[in-house]
């Protein structure tokens, strides 16, 4: 009685999490691509201090309080909804799903410290562009949705926008930050200090290591699909 009970606990509380992540994230990185082309500018000065009486720095550091509140909530359900510890595959996943959710905390409460580095945590919150067909992703899943006809169909449209959505959020993304932080990295230096300026570009290349390793599972994941598709199709077709 007791572990039904508890799995349905944990069901709740990943249901829950989905459905209320859905809508963060979808507002957070809308949010992020509106904010991030007004806190850019080619003075390397303001980019890397936006001066605190803008607007838009206000709006960045609500922003920035917003998303850091959202995974620190995250961080126990995660814990708590896991289905298994003895499943190799999901407890690394969620360990490297706490790096990096610790590590974003970590340097955006840094950012919010030192009033520095405003454009690139901003930027950052781009990523999560990808997030909601993520999300669209484990519900279907999780449901069974994907295994009817319509579904099928729905799951992979799905997959494609998650691919290319994972492309254009965050492996395109991640370059030009790269390439601005470099150019910036005698000021950074200078205004945030070493210890703040090495470690925000050690978060930076965590975030791209990370999204290109679950790039590779989502492309083969992708490819599978799509394989599956077009082999059921020509069967058909004969």
């Amino acid at each position: 009685m007791c572990g039904v009970l508890r799995q349905r606990v944990r069901s709740a509380l990943h249901d829950a999490d989905l459905i209320i992540s859905f809508a963060f994230f979808i507002l957070v990185a809308a949010r992020a691509l509106r904010l991030a082309p007004e806190l850019f500018t080619w003075d390397p000065s303001v980019r890397v201090t936006s001066p605190s009486a803008w607007p838009v720095s206000q709006e960045s550091e609500e922003l920035l309080y917003l998303y850091i509140g959202k995974q620190l909530h995250h961080l126990p359900i995660m814990f708590a909804a896991a289905d298994s510890w003895k499943d190799r595959p999901a407890v690394a996943q969620t360990i490297l799903m706490f790096a990096h959710h610790v590590l974003s905390v970590a340097g955006y409460l840094r950012v919010l410290v030192n009033g520095h580095l405003m454009l690139y945590a901003v930027s950052a919150m781009i990523t999560e562009g990808s997030t909601p067909f993520l999300i669209i992703m484990s519900m279907m899943t999780k449901t069974g949705l994907k295994n009817s006809r319509v579904g099928g169909v729905l799951f992979l449209l799905n997959g494609i926008f998650l691919w290319l959505a994972y492309i254009f959020f965050r492996l395109l993304l991640f370059p030009p930050i790269f390439y601005f932080y470099i150019s910036d990295w005698d000021l950074i230096m200078q205004r945030a200090g070493k210890v703040d300026g090495i470690s925000s570009a050690l978060v930076l290349a965590f975030l791209w290591v990370l999204s290109m390793w679950w790039f590779s599972k989502i492309n083969a994941g992708l490819m599978k699909a799509l394989k599956s598709a077009l082999s059921g199709q020509k069967k058909k077709d004969a």
